[in-house]
């Protein structure tokens, strides 16, 4: 049995990485801020579903992902409907603009829309089950000369699964790595737009 200690992302092991991905929950053993400053020098980090149900209450980790799990609504048996805040985007141009699923989708505390470009939401307008909020799904942001990156699909393996899941996965880590190219500048007109067509669509039921 590997000691955690053995695990934790220290410096010396992030030297020799160019992407990071997590799909993690709870505490891990992680030097937030060595891993902090590995990303603002110029490190990609992706999160893939549960990113944001990890580190829950560190502030240094809320930073870098910008948002922390409050609940699953949207249960793994639940069908959704999603949205594409910016269907040219080449990590999500591959979906269709308003598909749906059988996925587990999770809402947020401390989401800052203000931070982040918003690429793929919760279409509350025709998801069966709604609320009255803005549910991101797809995120990222330049982060110093680092870049991150977050999905919240992926937790049915039917999902991973998928040829359209696995383009989604592979042009993030592309952007991760610089091999492609797009604007990241934050879009919180997005959050703020959504946020009235959710309010409407529960209103009208």
């Amino acid at each position: 049995t590997r000691r955690s200690s053995d695990l934790t992302l220290t410096p010396d092991k992030l030297k020799t990485a160019k992407v990071v991905a997590f799909y993690t929950t709870g505490d891990i053993p992680l030097d937030v801020k060595a891993f902090d400053a590995w990303i603002k020098a110029g490190g990609g980090f992706f999160a893939v579903h549960t990113g944001t149900d990890t580190l829950h209450g560190n502030a240094d980790y809320l930073k870098i992902i910008n948002a922390e799990f409050n609940g699953h609504p949207w249960t793994s048996k639940e069908t959704v409907t999603f949205k594409l805040d910016d269907p040219t985007n080449p990590t999500v141009s591959m979906f269709d603009p308003h598909f749906t699923r059988m996925e587990e989708i999770y809402h947020y505390k401390d989401f800052d829309p203000t931070q982040v470009r918003v690429l793929m939401s919760l279409d509350m307008e025709r998801t069966e089950l709604k609320r009255t909020e803005h549910v991101p799904v797809v995120w990222c942001k330049n982060y110093g000369q680092g870049k991150v990156f977050h999905t919240e699909l992926g937790h049915r393996d039917d999902m991973w699964t998928t040829d359209v899941y696995q383009q989604h996965l592979t042009a993030a880590i592309k952007w991760l790595l610089g091999d492609i190219t797009f604007d990241a500048t934050p879009n919180p007109e997005v959050s703020k737009q959504e946020e009235e067509l959710a309010r409407k669509a529960v209103a009208s039921t």
